[in-house]
């Protein structure tokens, strides 16, 4: 709160702000613990949903996109609304009993949530199939491609729109004690709710799309970096703006009072049985008083038998690294491997000899056919080059890879793979094409245009290992 100069909204005493990015602040702060809580089951209701369309889109099927969209959808879509409701009672009274809350919301209107979830799930996948297909090129073909990216954007943005307006009515499915919602005239029916709210504020209900759309964009965007934050900011923040821009439009429509409905009752405590609790109430009693406490302990155990596993983990006696456009195939990987550990032996100790050769797939000059392949090796290569984790690097395109890391490498060394015999005789194993499956390929035949760039902190004995005479630094 101090690094953004908001420490004087959580002061004790201190008046709440009205709005903007104050009360924005304010409420984050005051509920983070039930917001990030409702942020970890919502990750885990969205993990169905990101699974199923994530293979679809990969493997280019439609059938195996909408699946995906339909099963996993119909689980995120109330974990979805449950987030949303949390983040309303952020700004009405609180969200002290978080988990209740959430169990409330989450249950207030399973079967239409669900079904939302369910086709905005098949709709948002279809657009990131077509989208990736028309990245490609295989679909679309037009003469106007930025009439395409301008119809697709436009579907996702009416999705985030759907998405913003369902989950806010959902969110206060039930009649709240004093809203408009309740009274001796039936409610409205779900079309004349979207309505209503879409007319009672039509600016913010597009800025509260227009943010959840932003949101998710950025994400994929940053894939696979935003992967493990989205454990902890992957939901609530862009659901608590929403519910920011929606709580005026949902207070005139539903009529939400300061505390966002009495908190639901706990469950109460089982009654031992005469002569003592059985062992059925003993366990629960223990669970209600120890559960956390175990939870926690259980989720610290495994992070560090984790990270001890890493730290234990035998490590290779040589790394290098191949960036081109296309991943090695699996039988140069494995054979280049097992020659490479031959070759170089058992340089650290260990009792063993074993290479890593990582394989990233970058593409420094024009569009990769895949662009997750490409964030992912990216990210990837930025990491190896930073921690020198690699002894050379052997690339595709040489001018594009120098001209973003030449101080990482040493550019005078710079030779092709073919020119070194040292790596010219080795196995490289063999590969097989569609338009020649009849016949394999040998693996050196990959590798023989690539360059060779020694690292610049590469230790020499391991290039003089590697490379043979000569493969040292001068």
């Amino acid at each position: 709160m101090s690094l953004f100069g908001m420490e004087r909204f959580s002061a004790p005493g201190a008046p709440p702000p009205q709005g903007g990015p104050g009360r924005y602040f304010a409420a984050a702060w005051q509920n983070l613990g039930g917001l990030l809580g409702a942020n970890l089951l919502c990750c885990a209701g969205f993990l169905p949903l990101a699974l199923g369309v994530s293979l679809g889109v990969v493997y280019q099927n439609f059938w195996l996109t909408l699946l995906g969209g339909a099963l996993g959808g119909a689980l995120a879509g109330p974990c979805w609304t449950a987030m949303f409701s949390l983040s309303l009672q952020a700004f009405c009274g609180g969200t002290r009993g978080w988990l209740r809350r959430w169990r409330r919301a989450a249950l207030a209107a399973p079967g239409p949530s669900a079904l939302a979830g369910s086709l905005l799930g098949m709709l948002g996948g279809a657009v990131l199939l077509v989208g990736r297909l028309a990245g490609e090129g295989l679909v679309l073909q037009t003469a106007a491609p930025a009439l395409v990216w301008a119809a697709l954007a436009a579907d996702g943005l009416l999705l985030a729109l759907e998405t913003a307006l369902l989950s806010a009515i959902f969110a206060v499915e039930r009649p709240v004690p004093g809203g408009k919602a309740e009274g001796p005239a039936p409610r409205p029916t779900l079309r004349g709710r979207t309505v209503a709210l879409l007319l009672a504020a039509p600016g913010r209900v597009l800025a509260a799309g227009a943010a959840l759309l932003a949101w998710c964009l950025g994400a994929v965007a940053l894939f696979p970096v935003s992967v493990p934050f989205a454990l902890a900011v992957g939901f609530w923040p862009a659901a608590l703006l929403a519910a920011q821009l929606l709580l005026k439009p949902i207070g005139e429509v539903f009529g939400l009072p300061q505390e966002f409905g009495p908190l639901p009752p706990e469950r109460p405590a089982p009654r031992p049985a005469q002569g003592g609790p059985d062992a059925r109430q003993r366990a629960e009693i223990f669970w209600r008083r120890r559960g956390p406490v175990v939870i926690i302990a259980a989720a610290a155990v495994l992070l560090l038998a984790w990270g001890g596993s890493q730290l234990l983990a035998p490590r290779p006696d040589l790394e290098i690294a191949v960036v081109h456009a296309q991943p090695l195939p699996d039988g140069v990987l494995a054979a280049l491997q097992n020659s490479l550990a031959a070759r170089v032996g058992d340089l650290n100790g260990d009792g063993r000899a074993a290479v890593r050769v990582n394989d990233y797939t970058v593409v420094f000059s024009g569009a990769s056919q895949d662009a997750d392949r490409q964030t992912a090796g990216s990210t990837l290569l930025v990491s190896d080059l930073a921690a020198q984790q690699s002894a050379v690097y052997v690339v595709e395109d040489p001018e594009g890879f120098l001209a973003r890391y030449a101080d990482q490498v040493i550019p005078a060394e710079a030779r092709l793979w073919a020119d070194w015999p040292a790596l010219a005789a080795l196995d490289a194993g063999s590969y097989a094409r569609l338009e020649a499956m009849e016949a394999d390929l040998p693996g050196q035949q990959l590798l023989a245009g690539l360059t060779v760039l020694p690292g610049r902190q590469a230790d020499p004995a391991l290039l003089q290992a590697l490379l043979g005479p000569g493969g040292q630094q001068p």
